[in-house]
């Protein structure tokens, strides 16, 4: 059957196609999402759109105006794929795989020091286990990262990591002064002295390395006092922050900027660290979007948990039992079960996350019964809309905001994202949907109770 297809309108966005003895014209962002997503790199344009227009001559008009027209001179201005890694996937180039580092403490705090780990509000987070990073699931959803909106762009609409849950996932406070100093210091051996009781030179240096932390500060003798434990705190949290929470690209040190914010115990929890985390790993996946980065810091066993407990069909393992912090979920064995490529986790993405992407992962009663009254205290912020502060960097926190602004990108770059004109089959657990949760609106309010403020053992009570 011969046919004939000619595109116009802005960005082209518009086709009359022909088809036989039918004529039709849709625009992009008329025609329902299943069909119109761009054709696949191993199918002719015309193909595609002829198989579009017998979708068309079949279910009639109920395709068009599925949602209203969105205008595109106005999206132009705020989706720029000039340089954004999307654009080497739809012209084929190899798919590109992230690296990235994670260093955990490697040792379990001594008890003696638990009190004072939670003064600073970081109790819950020494619990932190990591896991096995799966990078080519973490580049999979950088391909999906939008700079200007801070989302990913997923069949399910819009949809991005949240203080909720950073809250949930990691145990660290969101409330509180923005984690702020001065990067900048002077006599560092000095303020090692001071706090540590040890410095690892007396040159010039500005991070501590993960492997002197660990050397110094893993046995802490039995007849320690309280001011020896305080550094021990300072040191393991220190360990923590640039080796799991807040990780650069080096990955074996850690900045010196945040042991100054250490100095006083109880100072330290003022500061909003879930905040600060959640700053990193927004900058950090910002910078990702250029074809050329390879390697990602942040906190990755975040990333990774957020994907994992909303669309679960990306873990072919899913009876692991749920902890607290909830991240803590998949560093036990199996784990999340077998391994996939960029590709087969961009099929698994683009097949069953509209569908199958759980909005409310937290609200069923197997995770809530885990969950900590002192977890969502500060559960009024997880809406807000604010600027995250990390040091230097200030990123925009969305978090009360649903915008369809997805639309325009994903029916631009659609099918072509996801083969790479690869054949490939389908992992046989991905033919299940996710399961539906209960309506939102539906989800008892958690009972908020104020936790009172750790008191340290009668050992390293103040006299």
């Amino acid at each position: 059957m011969e046919g004939e297809i000619i595109r116009k309108g802005i960005n082209h966005s518009s086709y009359h196609v022909t088809y036989g003895t039918g004529r039709a014209t849709a625009t992009v962002l008329d025609v329902d999402i299943r069909w119109i997503m761009g054709p696949p790199v191993s199918v002719s344009f015309q193909s595609w759109a002829f198989q579009i227009l017998e979708k068309l001559a079949n279910y009639g008009d109920g395709l068009l105006c599925k949602r209203n027209y969105l205008d595109l001179r106005q999206m132009d201005s705020l989706i720029d794929n000039n340089n954004h890694i999307s654009s080497n996937i739809n012209e084929m180039v190899e798919y590109r795989v992230l690296k990235g580092r994670i260093h955990s403490v490697g040792f379990q705090p001594d008890e003696c020091l638990i009190p004072f780990l939670e003064l600073a509000e970081f109790g819950s987070a020494a619990l932190i286990r990591t896991f096995n990073l799966r990078y080519d699931l973490i580049s999979a959803l950088v391909e999906r990262w939008r700079p200007e909106t801070h989302t990913f762009h997923l069949p399910c609409e819009e949809c991005t990591i949240t203080l909720e849950d950073v809250a949930l996932q990691l145990g660290l406070p969101i409330n509180g002064n923005a984690v702020t100093g001065v990067s900048l210091i002077y006599k560092l051996a000095r303020l090692c002295y001071d706090l540590l009781r040890r410095s690892p030179s007396e040159g010039k240096f500005t991070t501590l390395r993960f492997s002197w932390l660990k050397a110094n500060f893993e046995h802490l003798p039995s007849t320690g006092i309280e001011l020896e434990v305080m550094q021990a705190v300072r040191a393991y949290i220190m360990h923590l922050i640039g080796g799991v929470l807040m990780t650069n690209t080096h990955g074996s040190d850690v900045h010196l900027m945040y042991l100054p914010l250490l100095s006083y115990l109880h100072n330290t929890r003022s500061y909003s660290w879930g905040s600060s985390v959640l700053a990193i790993l927004y900058c950090e996946l910002c910078r990702m979007t250029d074809p050329s980065a390879v390697d990602i810091g942040g906190c990755l066993i975040l990333l990774q948990s957020w994907a994992l407990y909303r669309m679960s069909f990306l873990a072919s393992i899913s009876h692991q039992s749920y902890t607290f912090p909830l991240v803590n979920r998949w560093s036990t064995n199996p784990g999340i079960g077998r391994l996939y490529t960029v590709s087969i986790y961009r099929l698994m993405i683009e097949n069953h996350s509209g569908e199958g992407f759980i909005w409310m992962p937290y609200s069923v009663p197997e995770v809530t019964a885990f969950i900590p009254s002192y977890a969502q205290v500060h559960s009024h912020l997880w809406c807000i809309s604010a600027p995250l502060i990390h040091f230097q960097t200030a990123e925009w926190y969305h978090g009360d905001r649903p915008s369809p602004q997805y639309l325009q990108w994903y029916y631009e770059k659609g099918k072509p994202f996801l083969f790479g004109g690869r054949s490939m089959v389908v992992p046989p657990h991905t033919t299940r949907i996710g399961q539906h949760l209960p309506h939102p609106h539906h989800a008892p309010e958690p009972e908020l109770e104020s936790e009172p403020e750790p008191e340290l053992s009668s050992r390293f009570r103040r006299r």
